[in-house]
């Protein structure tokens, strides 16, 4: 089996420039880099991966989604706030449109002689 580098290189870089191609990558690169048992930096990989996890979880936008649940108010409405919308909208046409209409009919055929 080959075993390989994440990037090509890899050895001639400073510990510095490896760790900034590490920190760099994306969530799927590191997730990929580190289940390849071929790549040689997989245990850094790991270690990077479990980082960033551990980062994002104590971020205080992750808390903030926390306290404030799945439901967010300012940008989601609800589904029954839909339907009762929905709702109101057709009887506010029925209302003003469909019964003045029928009216003006029933006004018309009955005044018509």
């Amino acid at each position: 089996m080959a075993s390989y580098d994440i990037v090509a290189g890899w050895k001639n870089f400073s510990v510095s420039g490896q760790s900034r191609v590490i920190d760099v990558a994306t969530y799927a690169e590191l997730e990929r880099w580190a289940s390849d048992p071929e790549y040689n930096q997989q245990e850094l990989c790991l270690t990077a991966l479990k980082k960033k996890r551990v980062a994002s979880a104590n971020s205080p936008a992750a808390e903030v989604a926390e306290l404030r649940g799945p439901f967010d108010p300012r940008t989601e409405v609800s589904a029954d706030a839909k339907h009762i919308a929905d709702k109101i909208v057709m009887h506010l046409w029925i209302l003003f449109v469909a019964l003045p209409v029928v009216l003006g009919i029933l006004f018309a055929i009955l005044t018509a002689k």
